[in-house]
């Protein structure tokens, strides 16, 4: 190879060290058993910054030899990995992905497992390297991963960074270059080679590549290197790998452009999806009275899961307002401005003292009711198929037979029996219909917390309501529910933590 091609001492691409983050246990369990099951695998790119990987800030790039498919996957799943479906336009033949949980820290670890290497743009991953197998053969066990020699690793590397960036579209795109990151990598790659191993590796690429090829390749990565010459090595490239390609050149370049205006169409309308659990969606509620810290326990689930997953959090106890429920409110606002109806709630019903008849409210009063079970019917409708379709709800509140003061029919509580018309009992069942349509969420988590600590917790409400709200849930017994029941009077960090830890086994 010329010498300028492989200038090791060129002091502009010096090895960037990555800090060193702590190792995850997951992470750790899984190198171990794959070793312990004789799983051939290695990490196979970003070796720069494995401790990243380790400490599950990076995803892991791990290359599994293909006969080994089966063993690897009984690893993942023991070890409490879900297979996730990523979007359609991130789709890739012979590699998967993979989420677990770490539970010491929380954290979620991406494995991005590759039975066959692929590469060129981001976008369509046009190209098949069929260097698995060499690179497979040459790894070695380090501190904690498995990794391929590195002249391999840096043959394969320059290859995907031509596909990448040397091509005349992804230049006209402004896509030319190497990014900060992988010239750090190609530096490291390159303070790692030994001449005399990169000559053999070069010799076992040979019937692949060329002899010069990859020479010519490496300097067309050099900041230096013209246009002129990176297009007509990324040209010479494509040429090369022409059976090893997915699809035509002008089928690949129309997909590129096609697949840009699409993303640019996503990220503009906020569409873009996350990854979707193969194993199916999820609707997942949180219960909990006032002072149970539901709202905070909540955030924390979303950031937990949002980054990763298609995720939605809806509020079930304070749906979005149809027109209906609009004009409604209107009227009962204005009628009572006016003096038309006297202000009687759910709330003032169930805790009035003994033998205090309620007044009637009015019909409008009774109709906002309804509409609110309307609404939440809605809501739960949309988050139903959302969930259906692969996707996580989180659900603050949810409508349920164990708990009736906060989210269940009500129009019941606001009337007297005696008073009923028959009006009043045809909203009434019209009411209840809308809550049976409302079926059991598929995950439920509960935040149990004494009444009394409740009412500490919330000196600023009324003492009475909430010391009742949190009772309902206290005196409950939830031994025979499937649901995960969690001490609320916990730090809020084992709260979550506790709840975090139940939700990923329960998914």
């Amino acid at each position: 190879m010329a010498g300028a091609s492989l200038d090791f001492d060129d002091p502009s691409l010096e090895p960037v060290t990555a800090p060193s983050g702590s190792t995850l246990r997951l992470v750790r369990d899984l190198c171990e058993r794959l070793e312990d099951e004789g799983v051939e695998y290695c990490h196979w790119k970003s070796n720069d910054v494995l401790e990243r990987s380790a400490s599950g800030e990076n995803d892991l790039d791990l290359l599994v030899r293909r006969a080994h498919q089966s063993a690897f996957c009984e690893v993942v799943h023991r070890l409490g990995f879900k297979q996730v479906r990523i979007p359609r336009y991130r789709e890739m033949p012979g590699v998967l992905d993979y989420y677990g949980c770490d539970e010491e820290s929380g954290k979620l670890v991406h494995l991005h497992v590759h039975y066959q290497l692929v590469a060129g743009d981001d976008r369509t991953k046009n190209y098949r390297i069929p260097l698995a197998d060499p690179l497979l053969d040459s790894s070695a066990r380090g501190e904690l991963f498995r990794t391929p020699a590195s002249e391999l690793e840096f043959v394969v590397f320059v290859v995907r960074m031509i596909l990448k960036h040397s091509v005349w579209d992804a230049m006209l795109e402004g896509f030319g270059r190497l990014s900060p990151a992988e010239r750090r990598e190609l530096a490291y790659l390159r303070s790692r080679l030994d001449p005399r191993r990169l000559e053999d590796a070069l010799a076992q690429c040979a019937p692949l590549f060329g002899r010069g090829l990859i020479d010519a390749c490496v300097a067309a990565l050099e900041p230096g290197a013209s246009w002129w010459q990176r297009a007509r090595c990324g040209a010479r490239l494509q040429r090369q790998l022409r059976a090893h390609t997915r699809r035509s050149y002008p089928v690949d370049l129309a997909l590129k452009f096609w697949r840009r205006l699409e993303l640019g169409l996503r990220r503009r309308t906020g569409r873009m999806r996350g990854v979707r659990l193969e194993s199916g969606g999820a609707l997942i509620a949180v219960l909990g009275g006032d002072g149970s810290g539901k709202t905070t326990t909540i955030e924390a689930l979303e950031s937990w899961l949002a980054p990763s997953f298609d995720l939605r959090r809806i509020h079930l106890g304070k749906p979005r307002w149809s027109l209906a429920t609009v004009v409604v409110r209107g009227i009962v606002r204005l009628g009572r401005a006016l003096g038309f109806y006297p202000y009687v709630t759910t709330a003032s019903v169930r805790y009035a003292g003994p033998g205090e008849a309620p007044a009637f409210p009015g019909y409008p009063v009774l109709l906002r009711e309804l509409c609110a079970a309307r609404d939440r019917r809605i809501a739960f409708s949309r988050a139903r198929r959302f969930a259906n379709a692969g996707g996580l709800v989180i659900c603050d509140r949810f409508p349920t037979s164990q708990i009736a003061m906060m989210d269940g029919p009500q129009i019941g509580h606001l009337v007297a029996p005696e008073a009923r018309t028959k009006l009043v009992n045809r909203l009434i069942a019209l009411e209840r219909g809308y809550y049976e349509g409302i079926t059991p969420p598929d995950c439920t988590l509960v935040l149990r917390l004494d009444p009394e600590l409740a009412v500490v917790r919330k000196p600023e409400d009324d003492a009475s309501s909430v010391r009742a709200r949190a009772g309902e849930i206290w005196e409950r017994d939830w031994s025979v529910q499937r649901v995960c029941v969690v001490d609320a009077s916990r730090p809020r960090s084992e709260v979550s933590s506790a709840a975090e830890s139940w939700i990923w086994r329960a998914l």
